[in-house]
């Protein structure tokens, strides 16, 4: 009987000496909801900074994730072969599917050629960048309307002047050496 009250006032004192180390730990650990916003302001701006470095410097990718085309279908791509590229004063639209040939041999259509306008906005308030653009390729002119918040995707709105309808390129913004795309055929 002495052993048995003997275990239950170790396992009662034990207890209690837990639950106040876990009550130290629990109380100086967390930060505050203002300290956790604070840290999301300054981590999108960085974010707005490396994606304005990146656009201002007229070399870069948007590898897309998916398209939306003019009826509001959305539709998964391949970052490889659904892409914009942007290299100085040449530019490179393409859009490709996995199975087919096509025109471009990647099973859509490649269209390279020279940048003739570029305008590029900065919204320090809303930390967002818009690129509008337009490219002359030997398939027709293109417009290009790029829209990148800081924390979210970047959507481009590509347009053709023989085509009415358009298509929203959606995806990450990457340098060209990180970029994975591969090039077709254009004409």
């Amino acid at each position: 009987m002495k052993k048995a009250t003997l275990f239950l006032v170790v396992i009662f004192l034990s207890s209690g000496l837990f639950a106040q180390e876990n009550k130290l730990k629990n109380t100086g650990d967390k930060p505050s909801s203002k300290e956790k916003k604070e840290a999301r302001v300054e981590i999108r701006k960085k974010q707005f900074i490396e994606k304005a470095e990146l656009v201002e410097s007229r070399k870069f990718v948007l590898e897309a994730d998916y398209l939306v085309s003019a009826d509001g279908s959305r539709h998964m791509a391949s970052s490889d072969l659904d892409f914009i590229i942007v290299d100085s004063s040449r530019a490179v639209i393409q859009s490709g599917e996995n199975v087919g040939i096509g025109l471009n041999n990647v099973g859509g259509i490649t269209a390279k050629g020279n940048i003739t306008s570029w305008k590029v906005e900065r919204n320090e308030k809303k930390l967002s960048l818009t690129v509008r653009m337009n490219v002359n390729t030997s398939l027709g002119l293109y417009t290009v309307f790029m829209y990148s918040p800081s924390n979210g995707k970047t959507t481009a709105t590509v347009s053709a002047n023989f085509i009415t309808n358009r298509a929203d390129f959606v995806g990450k913004l990457v340098q060209p050496e990180d970029s994975i795309t591969f090039e077709g055929w254009s004409f």
